[in-house]
């Protein structure tokens, strides 16, 4: 059901703008794929912004069919303007093609299969970190009280980033089929793979390289992972190499409809993740530097601006009227006076350095030795570090154009002096790196000439690190896909699954088996999961205490007698409390459990030694769960 589901919406999403693109590409410049993907984006943009308005009313689940109906009917209108006598051209070709290049076509079938398996992995019960502390479970909250609302009561600045994929979730989360979040975002990551293979093409590169640039996008353990996950990088990978392809078209027939198609999708890209911004304004640079050659373009660098702003300025009014800052939480200590800047510490946590011999040499050691100094084995073996640079110094003309090494060079550059630098966060330029990377292997035979010796070594070399990069695929589907085809139960795969700090399966359907209506949870844990239930939680701020955190990001003082008090008011009826997490920084990844101290912490300070006394009634590896009417009983008479 969760696959149909998703394949349902995608087919809405790619028919219902494709009206409004034929009539901007007046011209027909855009390809078949390029036109498809366009379509599917705008169409996400509609239903975002259908959620947005609507959701802020009602998440009921008939409000949120009648926005996707509205959609639907757009869907049946597009299915018009398809030449399907071309379409079934088309086919035949393919027929043919496969016909006469049987070994092509069998190679064609790897990428395919890690993309079918990635999208069938997707039905595995959600597992990642982030996922489970913001990407679900702030949808969900929103679900559980029937409207979209400002999450100040979970005092987690993540939870208001922008929403692109969270209007995704929430309408899937509101229609009972939440089994289709998480393969919608591998099609996704199909949609990008195919963008990859088109982006390949329009280099004029083989059929059988075009496979190959696929092959190592897909294979890369970043995108194998977040294909089944709602992480959002793949998403934000869709939109830029969405708009790298369009700025290329753009920049050959430079048309007002084609800058305000690439507007559109930049803005699209800059609500998936505020990274989105950074390669907003880098292709916004690039169009400015071709319209500086050519002043009559001008009007399309506003056609682009409105465009984009015309998708982001409804998020970012919002988050300016609750908040006083557009881009909240980013840059909260400018906006706020003595507010605070909630991600200073990101960039410090990450990296070799941020001086300019660090520059030349993190692509080594975010491929070599990722373990100690970056956010773990993110690419797997490291064929973009070996290959990539060959096809862009001796690849074909097409592939060293400045509409694609600019961008990713440009991108490269803020990630490393701006941003933090988590090799994930490299995502956006992968697909370009897997294309040059196809060209580095053609440059490489080539040089190798007739000398069968080298072809051997090149030979042995190629398998070796398709060998490796094959284990990480294998790795990732042994895990997910027998409790994603119902070969075992969802707490065995979370048992035998790591995930930072655990998934807390197991606790929270507990606790949803054994919370009354009006009573709550006190959750000193994070993340505080997805399982869980979400609007009977409190984390970090009480009732009346929500945005205090805002101004300072902490919340205010709060005294032993005032804890009690409000504990007792908020009728809190079970305390999670965190007893250990796991440190993976160290040479082989390997978790070591370190017990917690919560003496430090707002409200865990109080019930330290008094949980010291009790008996939990559950444990896992992480945490415990306690009767708060004991706790509380304890802590009144200690008085």
């Amino acid at each position: 059901m969760g696959i149909f589901a998703a394949l349902v919406l995608t087919a809405i999403l790619i028919f219902s703008t494709r009206p409004l693109i034929l009539f901007l590409d007046g011209e027909r410049r855009l390809s078949p794929v390029v036109l498809a993907c366009l379509s599917f984006a705008l169409g996400w943009v509609v239903l975002y912004l259908l959620v947005f308005v609507v959701g802020r009313f009602s998440l009921d689940a008939k409000v949120l069919a009648a926005a996707i109906t509205v959609l639907g009917f757009a869907a049946l209108w597009g299915l018009r303007t398809v030449p399907w006598a071309a379409v079934e051209t088309g086919i035949a070709a393919a027929v043919q093609f496969v016909r006469r290049n049987p070994l092509t076509a069998s190679l064609a079938l790897v990428p395919a299969a890690m993309v079918l398996s990635g999208v069938v992995q997707g039905l595995a019960p959600p597992n990642d970190y982030d996922s489970l502390m913001y990407h679900l479970s702030i949808p969900k909250l929103d679900v559980e009280l029937g409207r979209i609302v400002e999450p100040w009561q979970r005092a987690l600045p993540h939870g208001f980033f922008p929403q692109m994929t969270g209007n995704i979730y929430r309408l899937f989360l509101g229609l009972g089929v939440e089994t289709a979040i998480q393969p919608f975002n591998g099609i996704v990551a199909a949609l990008t793979a195919l963008l990859c293979l088109d982006m390949a093409r329009k280099c004029q590169m083989s059929v059988r390289l075009q496979i190959v640039a696929v092959t190592a996008y897909v294979a890369c353990r970043v995108v194998v992972w977040e294909m089944a996950t709602p992480e959002v990088e793949i998403p934000l990978a869709f939109f830029t190499v969405l708009a790298v392809l369009l700025l290329w078209t753009w920049s050959e027939t430079p048309r007002p409809g084609l800058a305000l198609l690439l507007g559109l999708v930049l803005g699209a890209g800059s609500l998936v993740k505020f990274h989105g911004f950074v390669v907003a304004a880098i292709v916004g640079i690039g169009m400015i530097m071709v319209v500086a050659r050519h002043i009559r373009l001008a009007s399309s660098l506003a056609w682009a601006a409105g465009g984009g702003l015309a998708v982001i300025t409804p998020h970012l009014v919002v988050s300016y009227l609750i908040s006083g800052n557009p881009l909240y939480p980013m840059f909260n200590h400018l906006f706020t006076p003595g507010g605070a800047d909630y991600f200073a510490g990101t960039a410090a946590a990450y990296g070799i350095g941020r001086d300019p011999l660090s520059l030349l040499a993190t692509p080594w050691a975010l491929s070599v030795q990722p373990m100690q100094h970056f956010d773990g084995m993110v690419l797997g073996s490291p064929y973009f570090l070996a290959l990539a640079p060959l096809g862009l110094l001796f690849g074909r003309r097409q592939a060293r154009l400045p509409v694609l090494w600019a961008p990713v060079l440009a991108y490269y550059v803020v990630w490393f002096y701006a941003l933090s630098q988590q090799v994930r966060f490299l995502m956006p330029i992968l697909p370009v790196l897997a294309v040059w990377t196809a060209m580095g292997v053609e440059a490489l035979l080539a040089a190798c000439g007739r000398n069968r010796l080298l072809h051997a070594v090149t030979a042995l070399m190629l398998t070796v690190m398709a060998a490796n990069q094959g284990l990480f695929v294998a790795i990732y589907a042994a895990l997910r896909l027998p409790p994603a085809l119902g070969l075992t139960s969802a707490v065995d795969f979370h048992s035998k699954t790591p995930t930072m700090t655990g998934a807390f399966y197991q606790p929270c359907l507990w606790l949803r088996d054994n919370l009354a209506p009006t009573e709550r949870v006190l959750a000193l844990v994070t993340p505080y999961s997805y399982y869980c239930p979400q609007a009977a939680g409190i984390t970090l701020v009480f009732p009346g205490e929500e945005k205090s955190w805002n101004v300072t990001g902490a919340p205010p003082p709060l005294g032993r007698d005032a804890f009690i008090d409000k504990m007792a008011a908020a009728n809190v009826r079970w305390i999670m409390y965190p007893t250990a997490f796991e440190n993976r920084r160290n040479d082989s990844g390997v978790p070591v459990l370190i017990p917690v101290d919560m003496s430090e912490h707002r409200l865990g300070r109080y019930l330290q030694d008094v949980v010291a006394t009790l008996q939990p009634v559950r444990t896992d590896a992480f945490l415990a769960i306690y009767d708060a009417r004991d706790v509380l009983r304890l802590l009144q008479n200690q008085r």
